[in-house]
């Protein structure tokens, strides 16, 4: 009998505004597949919105099968033949790893357990571990392993030099600003960190805050491309500054809040 085999389709997608940079990086892409085997299919995405909602930060991006795999940069013939290839071999090679993994495995969870009287390390750690007395020397092993590590800490935190809090400088309340974290598309737990580490700095220093799903005109409005902050004035909408270094202090409660009252100082005091 003759097994007919389905070639898969490798999905290429790019990124960007329409812009010389993203039209060079499609043609690239075109002429990089056309001597490569297989099947592919290159889309072209310009929407503000899908951008935003797909992770991108600096375009053109380029996806793979779903995966964004560079961003910012026109890629050539070449490199780009060449990440396409290095992406279908990372996939072909955890296939056949994920197979190999079942085929040992006597009930197909993927552990490479064959059974119980195979010679695993499994099993001999733990026939080696039922050893009488072998347990008990562990245990108090580790016990004094464990005071030392407190004795030690103790000692560290007892000589270790006090750092001085440095404390924001104050600012007086403004009614006329607001701070708005605007969202489209998915959200991931750092978004809606940074969007309560805004509302913390808002109420501090006692603006309004307000969080709300963008819309296409404040898209153009405000030239958004993924979540972002910005502080406007509540009596004309159009006055505004966006904090453009929020996704880069993503992981700094610290420098972020102090980046956010820098900005809203600035804002309100000029």
């Amino acid at each position: 009998m003759n097994t007919i085999q389905t070639m898969k389709t490798t999905h290429i997608t790019i990124y960007g505004p329409g812009c010389t940079r993203c039209t060079t990086l499609v043609c690239n892409a075109e002429e990089a597949v056309r001597t490569l085997p297989g099947r592919f299919e290159i889309e072209k995405i310009s929407n503000p919105l899908e951008i935003a909602e797909a992770g991108i930060f600096n375009t053109p991006a380029i996806a793979i099968n779903g995966a964004i795999v560079r961003q910012g940069k026109v890629l050539t013939v070449e490199q780009l033949r060449e990440l396409i290839q290095d992406s279908l071999s990372h996939v072909q090679a955890s296939t056949e790893f994920e197979k190999e993994n079942v085929a040992t495995c006597s009930c197909g969870c993927g552990c490479q357990r064959a059974d119980s009287n195979s010679k695993s390390p499994t099993n001999q750690e733990s026939k080696t571990e039922s050893t009488p007395g072998k347990g008990l020397k562990t245990a108090l092993l580790l016990i004094g392993f464990g005071a030392l590590a407190v004795a030690a800490l103790k000692q560290i935190q007892q000589e270790a030099p006090v750092e001085p809090v440095s404390t924001p400088t104050p600012v007086v309340a403004d009614n006329s600003a607001e701070l708005v974290y605007f969202t489209f598309g998915k959200r991931c737990p750092t978004c809606r960190r940074m969007e309560q580490w805004a509302r913390d700095v808002a109420i501090e220093m006692g603006i309004a805050f307000v969080q709300k799903e963008a819309d296409a005109d404040q898209v153009n409005l405000y030239g958004l491309t993924t979540k972002s902050l910005i502080l406007r004035d509540i009596r004309n909408g159009r006055e505004w500054e966006k904090l453009s270094r929020i996704w880069e202090l993503n992981r700094d409660e610290t420098a972020y809040k102090q980046y956010v009252r820098e900005q809203i100082n600035a804002y309100i005091t000029r």
